[in-house]
C-alpha cells in the first residue's frame, strides 16, 4: 500500500463552470478524535489537497455527538480557513449540527463563541452544507481513528443538500 498523493490547491477559474474550483470540506467526528478531509474539483474530479485530525481531550470525550460534530467543523474551518475564506466551499457533515447551533435562542459560553466563529466564516465566503444521512447512495466518509484521519468511498450513504447564504 503507498502513501496518499495530495493535489496542489489551484485557483478558481475566472469564469467558474459548476463545481471547478470549488473546495469541500468534509469534517467527522468519533468517540475519542476529530478529522477532516479537505478536497478541490479539479478537472472535473475531486483531489484531496489536506488531511487533518485532533484527539479529543477527557472533557470533549463526554460531548454529545452533535457537539463532537460541531466541534469537528469549529476546530476545521479555523485549521483551513486559508483555503476557504473568500471563496465558494462545500461542507459535508454526517450530523445537522450547525442547524442546532442556529436554532440555540439564547447562545452562552462556547456555544456563543462557535456560532461567532461561523458567521465570520460565512460572512467572508459562500457556502454551501451537505448533510450526509444514513441511505443508500453515494458520498465520502472519513474515518477517524486514534487522530488519524482517513478518506473512504462508501456506497451506503446518501447525500442530502442544504444551503446556507451568508447574511
Amino acid at each position: 500500500m503507498s502513501p496518499p498523493i495530495l493535489a496542489m490547491p489551484r485557483e478558481p477559474p475566472e469564469q467558474p463552470d459548476g463545481r471547478e474550483g470549488t473546495y469541500i470540506l468534509d469534517t467527522d467526528a468519533s468517540d475519542v478524535s476529530v478529522g477532516c478531509v479537505l478536497s478541490q474539483v479539479q478537472d472535473g474530479q475531486e483531489k484531496v489537497i489536506a488531511y487533518a485530525a485532533r484527539v479529543l481531550q477527557p472533557a470533549q470525550r463526554n460531548y454529545c455527538v452533535t457537539r463532537k460534530e460541531l466541534y469537528a467543523v469549529i476546530v476545521f474551518t479555523r485549521q483551513m480557513r486559508n483555503y476557504l475564506l473568500g471563496r465558494h466551499w462545500i461542507l459535508r457533515t454526517d450530523h445537522s449540527a450547525l442547524t442546532w447551533l442556529k436554532r440555540t435562542p439564547e447562545p452562552i459560553g462556547q456555544n456563543a463563541r462557535w456560532l461567532e466563529h461561523w458567521r465570520n466564516m460565512t460572512s467572508r465566503s459562500f457556502i454551501d452544507q451537505e448533510f450526509v444521512t444514513a441511505t443508500p447512495m453515494h458520498s465520502t466518509d472519513i474515518h477517524v481513528h486514534r487522530g488519524y484521519a482517513a478518506q473512504r468511498v462508501s456506497r451506503n450513504w446518501k447525500r442530502s443538500s442544504v444551503t446556507w447564504c451568508a447574511q
